[in-house]
């Protein structure tokens, strides 16, 4: 069996010069997941046949306390030096290296709770420069631990291609906040105009979602609360749980559910409780927890939001087809998202941020639908408003006339 599992890894050598610039490297690592997260690395390394074959591109490793443990081995017959291991994961909570050689072994360990200036890249992907000499063999491995879901993007390339992509990376988050910044300031200009509560709700709404874009990404880590080991810990779930109710609070203002499904109305309460809920899990540092309660939450309440909306439409309330058709392209996008860590659909770029494409195109489109329904909330005053001046002049017209007759009668 020992003999079995070395002999299949060695058929899993990843050759340097043919996987430069191309894609990630999942199909050909091993993977083991240590339930008792107990093992040494010294244990891990004199049993190989725990570890099988990852089957994806991009290896999911789950939600759960296991120590995730993934393996392969690198042979160099490029004419580079070093090549650098990147790990575009940047939610990970904690990773460790152990390069095997020959002769020795070296290992680095980083995680996602002190600041990102304190790494060898300054930078929120986890990256590793990996020193190899022509036609020199090492085994890698990397020890992976997280309350998140862990999902392990790989890829193999020379410090100055994976400087181009980190660029890249950073370009595409940096454009993305961009509009959901100027979004954000624009609906906030708004409401100052015309004091419409329904802006800066949407505001508080737009808020949590980007924030909870930019944590998501490592943006929020990188640049604003590096410092904080507690948010570094706690800000993921505590992000998506506020953006959770932010985004429930806004759909029944704008839907005004209280007044369209009042019972309907009481199930997105109960589910706004449920997030709150979740929160008190997390700050008891339950924190694995209040990270799949909100997961939990946030698929129901989501189904929930649609039903509500559908429903609303369905009595011909207009604003609710902008929502409908505004929700439906931040829904679908989060679905391209989960699909493609499972291989459903391949992970490139444009899946990796179907996300912040979708909350972009949602946020342009539900601001504009804001203002439609001011607009048609006014129409609807106005057309009240003539309704009632035309009730006046009838009531005035009929007074006239039986002043006349009384005059005549007299």
């Amino acid at each position: 069996m020992l003999c079995l599992g070395k002999a299949l890894f060695a058929q899993q050598t990843i050759s340097i010069n043919s996987q430069l610039d191309k894609s990630y490297i999942g199909n050909s690592v091993y993977v083991f997941k240590d339930a008792s997260a107990n093992l040494s690395f010294k244990q891990i390394k004199e049993n190989p046949s725990l570890f099988k074959p990852s089957a994806l591109k991009v290896p999911n490793l789950g939600i759960s306390h296991d120590t995730n443990w993934i393996k392969f081995k690198l042979f160099n017959d490029s004419d580079l030096d070093e090549v650098v291991l990147t790990l575009s994961n940047p939610i990970i909570d904690q990773v460790s290296l152990y390069i095997v050689r020959t002769n020795r072994t070296d290992s680095v360990y980083t995680n996602n709770f002190t600041p990102i200036k304190n790494r060898s890249f300054d930078h929120q992907f986890y990256l590793f420069n990996i020193p190899l000499k022509s036609k020199e063999s090492v085994l890698c491995y990397l020890k992976l631990n997280s309350n998140q879901q862990i999902l392990a993007p790989l890829t193999i390339n020379s410090p100055q291609k994976t400087l181009s992509e980190v660029s890249n990376a950073d370009t595409q988050t940096g454009i993305y906040l961009g509009i959901m910044i100027v979004m954000l300031l624009y609906n906030l200009f708004v409401y100052l105009s015309v004091r419409d509560k329904d802006y800066i709700i949407y505001c508080h709404y737009i808020f949590w979602v980007a924030l909870t874009q930019a944590t998501l990404l490592g943006f929020s880590h990188r640049f604003i609360w590096g410092n904080n080991v507690w948010l570094a810990q706690h800000m993921i779930t505590l992000c998506g749980a506020m953006s959770g109710i932010a985004t429930i609070w806004f759909a029944q203002v704008f839907l005004r559910t209280k007044n369209f499904t009042p019972k309907l109305n009481l199930g997105l309460n109960i589910a706004i409780i449920a997030y709150l809920i979740s929160i008190c899990f997390l700050v008891a540092d339950f924190r694995l927890v209040a990270y799949q309660m909100v997961n939990f939450i946030a698929v129901l309440g989501s189904l929930l939001v649609i039903w509500v909306a559908w429903t609303i439409y369905r009595k011909r309330y207009k604003p609710a087809s902008y929502f409908l058709i505004g929700w439906s392209i931040f829904f679908t996008s989060v679905i391209i998202f989960v699909f493609k860590d499972y291989n459903i659909l391949p992970y490139n770029s444009f899946t990796i941020h179907s996300i912040e494409i979708g909350s972009a195109l949602e946020a342009i489109f539900l601001s504009f639908a804001l203002a439609g329904k001011i607009n048609i909330l006014e129409a609807e005053k106005e057309k009240s408003r003539e309704e009632v001046l035309k009730a006046l002049q009838e009531n005035e017209r009929i007074i006239s006339e039986q002043n006349l007759i009384l005059e005549s009668r007299v």
